[in-house]
């Protein structure tokens, strides 16, 4: 019986099939934009929402599948550390107190679960496939977005950017598992969930969706604390929105808005209680709040210098500047159309010029050069040109000017995409076999001998990777030893912490991972574990060194030493 893995295998051994099938599906998906109120009752049942959710996800998926398929590590050492994470978390059952996700958010990690409670192995293959769910869950959400305000024929086509930019890229840190993936569809599913909230003329009509709206928008900061002004921008409009309702009593305004505010404090204390369930209440706040505090503190560039580093971070993404550019071309022309938009949408392109606006100051405010923030750019600049050019359409006195305002729209965002990503292979298609090959490294099958089901396993370094490749957790909350050994404010914390975590876990396997062939730190003799006394002595009188190869020294604990040389 054929296995899905054939297809895959077939697929890859020609540029031609791969292409075709990709190339297909994006074809169907436009004319499914293009004609989703074609008379025919066959054709409805072909191109409902549902049929033109899932044909969207088939269309990232036909571009998208050879860079999930690449089953190690691309270059970002981030998206091993959120797996070891999920990984440690599925093994426990809980978080706190047993994960520490670093600059990334808690709830980053809490989707990565779903495929080892599936039974699948929690590799990068897995998490790949989960980060394109969440990109197409914010996809269908903006769709569905735009479909409330300015109509479905008009969101499809208005969506169509951003499927193309998701779908296109093939850029490492886009590709892989990234922090920003779980806040972009938190915040597309917060916004949709708000917007359904009122009538279309501007008045409440469900105050359960102002709710789980609020309560929704309060988890962003946990998924990560860089989105948290999108949060604070769509919350803040909502209750602009809510008190401005024409015709309704202050008394029902106040209401409504505590419909909101109560779904935001209810999240909030759910969070809080199971913080202070888990006893990590000073351990959140050191190592979450205070050292994302740091962390922001200490930027790399001045905030004069943004528009250079945000050109620069766009130059070296592949193909993102053939959607952003244009989309700000787009930006401009609908900022000259202004007057045209009806007075009933503005107060939606409002909202998405905050949006985007906001997101301009979420990729520029950690200060650092980090090209996977760019994708914090796509979501609000899909949610702002879909108002300003569906709120045309919609007001346009003809037929014919409507279909020019979303031609323009189409055209522009598109095409340059269209042209580019014709010009360009993907360069992870054709290499599927050697990318299985490259799935377990010697030092993870050297650690994988050793083994046994229910071990743990700790890496001194920079190289979470080897969680990833063993499927072992971590023996203590951090992935890597990054903030045990560079220095910064809260490095005694950091260290006393991993100490008594590794002294009360004392897992099966202790891996040194600083060397040459490593990421990160190479020099043995300035950050190995033996330049740390307390660490040294501590590994010397429990553990037993195994192996010593490829940059990496593997460690076994010497009860378990002793039982296999009794």
């Amino acid at each position: 019986m054929p296995r899905p893995l054939d297809f895959f295998l077939w697929l890859d051994g020609s540029p031609a099939r791969y292409w075709i099938l990709a190339w297909s599906l994006f074809a169907l998906l436009f004319l499914a934009a293009v004609l989703p109120s074609v008379a025919g009752t066959s054709w409805r049942r072909w191109n409902s929402p549902g049929a033109y959710a899932g044909l969207t996800l088939l269309t990232l998926l036909g571009f998208r599948w050879p860079g999930i398929a690449q089953n190690f590590e691309l270059q970002n050492p981030d998206e091993s550390q959120l797996i070891a994470g999920a990984l440690t978390l599925a093994h426990y059952g809980y978080y706190s107190g047993v994960v520490d996700c670093g600059s990334s958010g808690p709830l980053d990690i809490f989707p990565l679960v779903l495929p080892k409670l599936m039974g699948s192995p929690l590799d990068y293959i897995a998490t790949r496939a989960v980060g394109l769910l969440l990109l197409w869950g914010s996809c269908v959400f903006a769709w569905l977005t735009l479909l409330r305000v300015v109509g479905d024929r008009p969101g499809r086509l208005l969506v169509m950017p951003m499927v193309c930019v998701i779908a296109f890229t093939h850029h490492a840190d886009f590709v892989q598992y990234s922090s920003e993936q779980a806040p972009i569809f938190f915040c597309a599913l917060a916004i949709w969930l708000a917007l359904g909230a009122f009538s279309p003329a501007g008045r409440v009509i469900s105050r359960w969706r102002l709710a789980l709206a609020g309560g929704t928008l309060s988890l962003l900061p946990l998924a990560k604390l860089q989105a948290t002004p999108f949060g604070l921008c769509a919350g803040l409009c909502i209750l602009a929105w809510i008190f401005r309702q024409e015709k309704t009593p202050w008394r029902t305004r106040f209401a409504d808005a505590g419909w909101l505010v109560g779904g935001t404090v209810a999240a909030l204390l759910l969070v809080g209680a199971a913080v202070v369930h888990g006893g990590g209440v000073a351990d959140f706040y050191q190592t979450f709040w205070l050292a994302n505090l740091h962390y922001a503190q200490s930027r790399d560039y001045a905030w004069s210098e943004f528009g250079g580093e945000i050109g620069f971070l766009i130059h070296l993404v592949w193909g993102f500047g053939h959607y952003f550019i244009p989309a700000l071309v787009l930006v401009g022309l609908g900022l000259c159309a202004w007057p045209r938009l009806p007075h009933a949408l503005r107060r939606f392109a409002v909202f998405g010029a905050l949006l985007f606006l906001t997101g301009f100051f979420v990729v520029v405010a950690p200060g650092r050069g980090f090209q996977h923030y760019l994708q914090f750019f796509i979501f609000p600049t899909t949610l702002f040109l879909g108002f300003i050019y569906g709120g045309l359409a919609t007001g346009a006195s003809r037929p014919l000017f409507a279909g020019l305002w979303l031609a323009l729209a189409v055209l522009v965002g598109v095409g340059p995409q269209v042209w580019f990503r014709t010009h360009d292979d993907n360069p992870y298609h054709g290499y599927l076999q050697q990318a299985r090959a490259r799935a377990i490294s010697p030092v993870a099958q050297q650690i994988l001998s050793y083994a046994r089901p229910g071990d743990t396993l700790t890496v001194w370094g920079w190289m979470p990777t080897f969680h990833v490749q063993t499927q072992l957790p971590q023996g203590t909350r951090d992935a890597h030893a990054e903030r045990q050994i560079s220095p910064n404010e809260l490095q005694p914390y950091f260290r006393e912490r991993y100490f008594s975590e590794l002294e009360k876990n004392q897992p099966a396997l202790f891996v040194d991972a600083v060397g040459d062939n490593n990421f990160g730190y190479h020099n043995r003799t300035e950050n190995s574990h033996e330049t740390i006394a307390r660490l040294g002595d501590f590994i010397r009188t429990h553990y037993v060194l195994v192996a010593d190869f490829d940059s990496s020294r593997i460690y076994l604990r010497k009860d378990r030493w002793a039982e296999l040389h009794p």
